[in-house]
């Protein structure tokens, strides 16, 4: 998906501010880590300059379930684990690699030679 960086403005402003109505509402901890890796999440979908932002996000996101949890360290393992599947699967399918808008197209090739 497309968007240009006013609409994507308007989205994070739009999910920060029910964000934080939210966390007015439920309390402030663990909500902050759940707010500011939803806003960071947003922006690693639809401007995708590295693996780094998506992982990040998530990050924060397993630490605010983590803190939900209690702090348990069974739970801690299981987050870690899932953190690393998921990060291995964006890995392996070319996800959040980092595009070239200005590289020239490669010339067709026979595999003949090959």
């Amino acid at each position: 998906m497309s968007m240009n960086r006013r609409h994507l403005d308007e989205m994070t402003g739009a999910v920060f501010l029910i964000g934080l109505g939210c966390l007015f509402y439920f309390g402030f901890w663990p909500g902050i880590l759940f707010l500011c890796g939803g806003i960071m999440l947003i922006r690693s979908l639809y401007q995708p300059r590295s693996r780094g932002d998506f992982e990040s996000a998530a990050a924060l996101i397993g630490l605010g379930v983590w803190a939900s949890l209690h702090f348990n360290v069974g739970a801690l393992f299981i987050i870690a684990g899932a953190g690393m599947l998921i990060s291995m699967g964006l890995r392996n399918f070319g996800m959040y690699r980092p595009v070239n808008r200005n590289a020239k197209p490669e010339p067709p090739s026979d595999g003949y030679l090959d």
